[in-house]
């Protein structure tokens, strides 16, 4: 059993008691409502997969932003504090 286009960016296959998922990973994604992460993929909460025995999915894949890190070391020339 095949879904296409199952949601947005994503499709899935069910072959017996597996599923196979393929995402679209090139999308750019959104900032999170945290703002510490980018998300890429969301099924935004639980879907229901297709077939008789009413099981569901919900996952996320997010992009984690990295700030510089910070030193507690003067700049080369300054005193110390």
């Amino acid at each position: 059993m095949e879904f296409e286009n199952f949601a947005e960016g994503l499709n899935l296959k069910r072959e017996g008691n597996k599923l196979f998922l393929e995402i679209e990973l090139d999308d750019e994604g959104r900032l999170a409502k945290s703002g510490k992460s980018i998300v890429v993929f969301t099924t935004g909460g639980f879907v229901r997969l297709p077939g008789p025995d009413s099981l569901k999915l919900s996952m996320n894949i997010i992009k984690p932003i990295t700030k510089p890190k910070t030193t507690n070391q003067p700049e080369p020339g300054l005193p110390p504090f």
